[in-house]
């Protein structure tokens, strides 16, 4: 008899250029299950997401020193194309990522809840589109 599978927890990468942010989203999201690689600026993010095979998830602060998260998240996405991206920034960029339905703005600061539920709703709505 053969064990029933294990799903796989999703993977998703953090990136923030403050180490508190970015141990704190790691933490909330290990703490639904997720399993979480940080990186702590963009050209981290992108020695990152070559290294793993399979990323589910991009989670970038927007503003940060060097190669800034759309920049990276570009980069990334054009390497991984089905790789939804959430942005996450005190500034008010939300009007540009309004209009991408595999992007989604969270601005900072930001509830727990609305961290998961952002998400949840990218990987949600990326297994449908993969689905279809």
């Amino acid at each position: 008899m053969i064990p029933a599978a294990h799903p796989i927890a999703p993977t998703i990468l953090v990136v923030d250029d403050q180490p508190e942010i970015r141990r704190l989203v790691a933490l909330v999201l290990e703490g639904d299950g997720f399993l979480v690689l940080t990186a702590r600026d963009g050209v981290d993010a992108l020695r990152i997401a070559r290294e793993h095979v399979h990323i589910d998830l991009l989670v970038t602060d927007v503003v940060m020193p060097g190669l800034d998260g759309p920049a990276a998240a570009a980069q990334i996405v054009a390497e991984h194309p089905s790789m939804p991206v959430l942005f996450i920034s005190g500034g008010s960029e939300r009007f540009w990522f309004a209009a991408n339905t595999t992007f989604q703005f969270l601005p900072k600061p930001f509830a727990i809840d609305a961290l998961i539920a952002s998400v949840r709703n990218l990987l949600a709505k990326h297994a449908s589109l993969s689905a279809a």
